[in-house]
């Protein structure tokens, strides 16, 4: 079940992906060659009105083939390569506003179901409980088996046993037995576990003695009209603090701190997120799919060759200097160059997924 919900939750996010550039194109009356769901080798296809529809044997997603788009006939008006810098430009960025589409309606969705939202000690939310909201690397927390989103329930030391009401009860018992063995009465989605962790007597600097991050967290439901300015504002919100860790993570590897990088996670990582997900329930599985929304529009417009916001880079140039940087084959040595690096990044960080999962 698992592995269904995560290809068809990759397929829907990246199809919608190249739906945004296939709408735009038709709209501006650009010719598109192919609308492909899944990757070559192709199982079979249809075509309809000079496009052809087709499925392939890889269902990870899908691609879109714009006439033009690697340059040609500047005298077609159906030729991407013939348009004005600001067609192309909104063409290309159709794809990550689709995403950011996407994830506005899984939010405002999730928030009219009721969605996981920190609040206040002595809130009524509904199953308001102390959750772990995050696990620091190589912590007692981490080592124990404590995952974001479980909810702790009773503590229990040799000499003392509490029913956590409050973050700041959890907190002042883990400090009252530092160095000492206490088990923890969780809640994970619908199972109950009993985990065991030895609180640090000397934390690191900016980590407690656990090495977890808290808050009281229960589920949230709006009236639909209220959900809908939610979902925006969460989409709004998301967007900014992606691009915050990006920047941290950029600035941190710059300085020699990999720290953040061993963190990141590819295609292994996000199935294990997905069951994880699953497991707390629907309302975090539609929140993750959302925040995965938000990463693969943040991911795309990034200024890179081979991606969406190389391409718009490019153009952008393109109108200062009055003419295109690269002849087509240079532009496309340039973006093949570029792929090969990412797609290098992706099987290291894929690697690394398979060695911290397995």
């Amino acid at each position: 079940m698992e592995i269904i919900l995560f290809i068809l939750l990759l397929a829907v996010l990246i199809l919608s992906h190249e739906a945004g550039h296939f709408f735009a194109a038709k709209l501006q009356g650009i010719g598109v060659e192919e609308f492909g769901f899944g990757f070559p080798p192709r199982v079979l296809s249809v075509l309809r009105r000079g496009t052809r529809y087709s499925f392939n044997l890889l269902p990870l997603g899908g691609f879109v083939k714009i006439l033009g788009e690697d340059g040609g006939d500047q005298s077609d008006p159906k030729n991407f390569a013939s348009r004005s810098v600001a067609v192309r430009v909104l063409v290309v960025a159709a794809g990550v506003l689709m995403n950011v589409a996407v994830a506005f309606i899984l939010f405002s969705l999730g928030h009219w179901w009721g969605l996981p939202s920190i609040v206040e000690d002595g809130s009524e939310l509904a199953e308001a409980r102390v959750t772990i909201l995050e696990v620091s690397l190589a912590s007692p927390a981490e080592e124990a088996g404590l995952r974001p989103g479980d909810a702790v329930v009773l503590l229990e030391s040799s000499t003392e046993r509490l029913e956590v009401g409050g973050v700041e009860d959890f907190q002042n018992f883990i400090e009252r037995h530092k160095g000492q063995a206490v088990s923890f009465s969780l809640v994970r989605g619908q199972e109950k576990l009993l985990l065991k962790a030895a609180p640090r007597l000397e934390p690191p600097e900016g980590q407690g003695p656990l090495g977890v991050r808290l808050g009281k967290v229960g589920i949230k439901r709006y009236p639909w009209y209220a959900a809908i300015w939610q979902g925006l504002r969460s989409t709004f919100v998301s967007i900014v603090l992606t691009f915050q860790a990006l920047a941290m993570l950029l600035a941190n590897i710059f300085t020699g701190d990999l720290t953040i990088a061993k963190s990141l996670s590819g295609p292994v990582g996000i199935y294990f997120f997905v069951g994880d997900s699953l497991r707390l329930g629907l309302a975090y599985f539609v929140q993750f799919a959302a925040l995965l929304s938000i990463n693969l529009a943040v991911l795309n417009i990034l200024p890179i060759p081979a991606l969406d916001g190389g391409r718009i880079l490019l153009f952008v140039l393109e109108k200062i200097k009055g003419m295109p940087v690269f002849t087509p084959q240079t532009e496309r040595l340039v973006h093949t160059v570029s792929f090969m690096i990412l797609l290098g990044l992706m099987l290291l960080v894929t690697y690394r997924d398979i060695i911290k999962f397995f």
